[in-house]
């Protein structure tokens, strides 16, 4: 109970329009009941499962959405949790801490599926797609008329 009112506060708080929470161990029974004791608030909550995916192989899932400037860091000397998340992501995997980087994937990661996160020659492609004239074959409403 005191971990779901927390976890509600920092929504509140952070103004979260999205609270992901991994699908394993007790994040099932947490997901369900965020979304039934705080359903009339303004954020929904997604369960992620990460599949047979480790860490590591997570992480280095996203690397291309830093290494294409995609994400944009915070000056860790204006904000202060900046720092801290920098710090985490540059020691891992071998930090002591990894729930960061855990949060960071998972966030990135669901950004990246839910079509948020595009890089610019995938968008470009799209477009281009999406205004090629394709010919097709279409059946006649009312044969041999």
């Amino acid at each position: 109970h005191d971990l779901l009112q927390r976890v509600a506060k920092d929504c509140a708080k952070y103004r979260v329009s999205r609270l992901l929470v991994e699908a394993k161990a007790s994040g099932k029974s947490i997901a369900q009941e965020m979304r039934r004791a705080y359903a009339r608030e303004n954020y929904g909550v997604t369960e992620i499962n990460p599949g047979n995916m480790d860490k590591v192989s997570r992480a280095h899932s996203i690397v291309y959405l830093f290494t294409d400037k995609m994400v944009w860091i915070p000056d860790p000397d204006v904000v202060e949790w900046a720092a801290m998340v920098i710090d985490e992501c540059g020691k891992f995997p071998k930090g002591s801490h990894d729930d960061i980087v855990d949060r960071v994937t998972q966030a990135l990661g669901w950004l990246r599926l839910a079509g948020l996160a595009e890089r610019r020659d995938e968008r470009e492609a799209e477009v281009l797609d999406s205004v090629t004239f394709r010919k097709r074959n279409v059946e006649p409403l009312y044969p041999g008329s």
